[in-house]
């Protein structure tokens, strides 16, 4: 993943919690990290609808995910997600996939 100013931006809304700001730690076609440096109490198995936004493109991205992990590390919390349904081609598939492939 791009890091620094190329690095994946997010959202990570939660009902009854607000939003919090994110980045992308990893990403793969079925899930992501994402970290924070907010406190973040979220449960596995709930679902979120995660908010990416492509700092190439200006786009705004939605997935539709389950939170499947969450770790604490000194004031930043990763999340870990799993998404509904994988990444599919188009233009966020070409940015941040096809390199790798």
């Amino acid at each position: 993943m791009p890091m620094g100013p190329g690095a994946l931006l997010g959202r990570l809304p939660v009902e009854s919690e607000g939003a919090w700001p994110c980045k992308v730690w990893d990403l793969g076609q079925g899930g992501t990290c994402v970290f924070t440096q907010e406190e973040v109490d979220v449960a596995a198995n709930l679902p979120v609808q995660l908010e990416l936004r492509c700092s190439y493109e200006g786009a705004v991205y939605p997935f539709l995910a389950v939170v499947a992990w969450t770790a604490q590390e000194g004031v930043t919390t990763f999340v870990g997600l799993a998404f509904v349904e994988p990444v599919e081609e188009g233009p966020f598939f070409d940015r941040y996939f096809l390199p790798y492939l």
